[in-house]
């Protein structure tokens, strides 16, 4: 038999309720697809708006419960949690830049990507405690900021203003030395001035 945790099938959906959709395994058995199970995208909240009646769909069996008769399937575990995917992309410390998208009293929400945001806590806006943050961040502004880290199971994308200066600042400095080996005697001589 089919009906083992672990096994990918295809079957054909039979039913839609609030809280999921039923899928037939094989004959006469059914397995639920629950609502949190359909997709990553948890702004989706119907199971309605994502499968019809009828269509046949690839799942993957996610247990198997003899005493209860239930079985329970899954569709999005068939793809890579997105939160895993962006943190592949983005690696702590690389530089990003993104849209403003909320200010709160604990920091900024910025989207990195379409429907993925990254909290600036207070702690990492330069001097943010002492500042109102809804003065000088506004929502749509382009902010620059550096990943501190993606939690993919917590769903927490963590971001930087004072790490972003920090990387910029070496940034910086390594190309000021690449150009510039050796001190200009202009540069020295001016410099010369300024101690007298």
């Amino acid at each position: 038999s089919n009906v083992r945790k672990g096994a990918v099938l295809e079957g054909k959906i039979t039913g839609i309720t609030k809280y999921g959709a039923f899928v037939e395994i094989e004959n006469g058995i059914e397995g639920l697809i629950h609502i949190s199970d359909i997709t990553w995208d948890e702004k989706q909240k119907d199971p309605a708006s994502q499968l019809k009646k009828g269509q046949v769909v690839k799942f993957i069996i996610l247990d198997v419960n003899l005493d209860t008769h239930r079985i329970s399937c899954g569709l999005k575990q068939l793809e890579e949690n997105p939160y895993e995917l962006l943190r592949k992309k983005y690696p702590s410390g690389v530089i990003i830049e993104g849209k403003i998208k909320s200010v709160v009293s604990f920091g900024v929400f910025v989207e990195i990507e379409p429907g993925f945001e990254g909290l600036v806590h207070v702690s990492q806006i330069p001097d943010g405690k002492n500042l109102k943050l809804d003065d000088i961040y506004r929502v749509g502004d382009q902010i620059k900021a550096v990943v501190l880290k993606i939690e993919p199971d917590a769903k927490k994308i963590s971001l930087s203003i004072k790490d972003f200066d920090k990387a910029l600042e070496k940034e910086e400095m390594a190309r000021y030395i690449k150009q510039d080996d050796s001190p200009s005697s202009g540069s020295l001589g001016s410099f010369m001035n300024i101690q007298r």
